[in-house]
């Protein structure tokens, strides 16, 4: 006679019950990362910003808030980023906003990394004085993790150019894709956050 326990952890043990089984989605011993934030900054000049008042300048010492700019182009920069997500298989771009001006706007559209590398490439010449931009693209596949990227050329000194966060399951042979992507072509220091 056994007893109801010691049957259930015998069933358990030799047959994994729905609670113990991966999904159908994933294979055995794919690794992948959640939710990861980059921090990138790049080997340009930087020079300190100056407030406008001696008040405002003896605050942002005291707390520590100075602001630099760095010395580099934004749109190629963005381009440069958008081809690295292009070659980590993120397909769909979802918004592209400066400022306050939205560039790029397609969620539903799908395959379109491509054409939006181009009209980023065709307006450099128009925003010569851009300060920030922001990407959203997303991967067209199982998870669809999203990633999003903000890249400043004012920021306060403590904080760094570009940041990019993937939202959601991402491969781990996909995000080193992307960093051997931006090392080759991009002079980044990577930090993870």
């Amino acid at each position: 006679m056994y007893s109801p326990g010691s049957v259930k952890s015998w069933l358990e043990s030799t047959a994994p019950g729905a609670r113990v089984r991966k999904s159908a989605g994933e294979r055995e011993g794919e690794d992948y990362v959640k939710n990861v934030e980059l921090l990138l900054d790049l080997d340009v000049e930087k020079t300190p910003v100056q407030p406008s008042s001696a008040l405002l300048a003896w605050l942002r010492s005291r707390l520590g808030q100075e602001r630099v700019e760095e010395h580099f182009e934004l749109l190629p920069t963005a381009e440069l980023l958008l081809r690295a997500l292009h070659k980590a298989k993120f397909t769909n771009v979802l918004d592209i906003t400066m400022g306050d001006e939205v560039l790029y706007h397609g969620p539903d559209r799908r395959y379109d990394i491509k054409d939006v590398v181009r009209q980023l490439a065709e307006q450099t010449p128009a925003h010569p004085g851009a300060q920030s931009i922001h990407l959203a693209v997303r991967l067209e596949r199982r998870h669809s993790p999203t990633a999003r990227v903000t890249i400043r050329r004012v920021h306060p000194q403590r904080e760094h150019a570009i940041h990019v966060r993937f939202e959601g399951k991402l491969h781990k042979r996909l995000l080193q894709v992307f960093l051997n992507y931006l090392r080759e072509h991009l002079q980044v220091e990577v930090t993870e956050g």
